[in-house]
């Protein structure tokens, strides 16, 4: 069986992006996006999904919110051009010294301990 290609990334959402809704014979389906950027010495931005409606309430990522996301990413060609997603399937908002589960969901498989610790090294926001 193959590895999955899971990974955990940390930041505050610095952009909440218009909801994005079609229809596919499956039904109905929603996917919305958001930017996060982390608070390394050198920030970097980093656009992520979140896809189904249901997923998109129970996260319900805000502006500002201090957010450890865990996510899936995945590249698709098209007209000869590949494009990268990058897919959240699970969001712990950060509240003060803490964090807070909002959901973790891949197959019913709960997240290890080790994802869901925190490391609460606080580097100041830089002024650019």
């Amino acid at each position: 069986m193959a590895e999955e290609n899971k990974q955990k990334i940390s930041g505050r959402i610095i952009a909440v992006m218009q909801m994005k809704t079609g229809t596919s014979q499956k039904g109905t389906w929603a996917s919305q996006e958001y930017v996060l950027e982390t608070h390394d010495s050198y920030p970097q931005k980093v656009c992520f999904e979140v896809f189904g409606t249901e997923k998109i309430q129970q996260f319900n990522i805000q502006m500002n919110d201090e957010v450890d996301i865990m996510y899936n990413f995945d590249a698709r060609e098209f007209k000869g051009r590949w494009y990268n997603t990058i897919r959240a399937w699970s969001v712990f908002k950060r509240s003060g010294g803490g964090q807070t589960q909002v959901a973790a969901q891949n197959n019913n498989v709960a997240p290890k301990a080790s994802e869901q610790k925190v490391n609460d090294d606080d580097v100041p926001d830089l002024p650019f």
